[in-house]
């Protein structure tokens, strides 16, 4: 979390009255790896964010306090960046696997909600924590109203669940854990791939369009 004037993230982030900036960035900083990054802008700081898989981190000696260093020394991001005040860290681990790692969400006296219950769907996890406890909160009113806090009654949280966007999104999805098992540099490969096509295509010199499109690896 970096403290910066509101004018001057308004000016830097293109911003106008209350209105709010998120850059995303993925394939880099992990080298060859799956990783992201991103800026949030808020009235008067930024939220600075980097990650990556944790075996992939301990497999090429990364760690989270250099792949942070790498993002903030970044061309495009260091002028963002520039003269803000760092204010404080956080880390935070969050479990992935996909639909068949999802546990039991709710038992006698007890429901599981957001990354505890590996509530996550592709990058998005935050939104999904707050829905999730959303419907949780809208289950435990109910069992209140009726002093009966069993499994049986709390099982409405599941039912809850099963009927949103999210959850048909994350079985929609299931398979995407053990892609990026098997091919962990994909996000890298992708996003290095587009850059690398982009300059070929908007370099003037004297091909011709065409001949551009055939010199591509596409």
């Amino acid at each position: 979390m970096l403290g910066l004037p509101r004018e001057k993230i308004n000016e830097r982030f293109h911003l106008e009255n209350d209105e709010g900036a998120i850059i995303g960035m993925f394939g880099y900083p992990n080298a060859t790896g799956v990783g992201k990054a991103g800026i949030w802008t808020y009235q008067e700081t930024l939220s600075l964010i980097v990650g990556g898989p944790l075996d992939q981190m301990g497999a090429r000696g990364l760690s989270p306090y250099l792949l942070l260093q790498r993002v903030k020394g970044h061309p495009l991001v260091k002028p963002l960046l520039a003269g803000a005040e760092p204010l404080e860290y956080q880390a935070h681990l969050i479990p992935k696997g996909g639909f068949e790692y999802i546990p039991q969400l709710y038992g006698d006296h007890v429901l599981v909600a957001g990354d505890a219950a590996t509530m996550i769907s592709g990058r998005r996890g935050t939104d999904l924590a707050m829905l999730s406890g959303k419907y949780a909160g809208e289950t435990i009113v109910q069992a209140k109203a009726k002093g009966d806090f069993t499994a049986k009654m709390l099982a409405n949280y599941q039912l809850k669940l099963n009927n949103t966007f999210f959850m048909e999104d994350i079985k929609a999805g299931q398979e995407d854990f053990l892609y990026y098992k098997k091919h962990p540099d994909a996000d890298y490969l992708l996003s290095s791939t587009v850059n690398d096509l982009a300059y070929q295509f908007f370099t003037v010199d004297l091909q011709t369009e065409k001949q551009k499109h055939q010199a591509m690896p596409i």
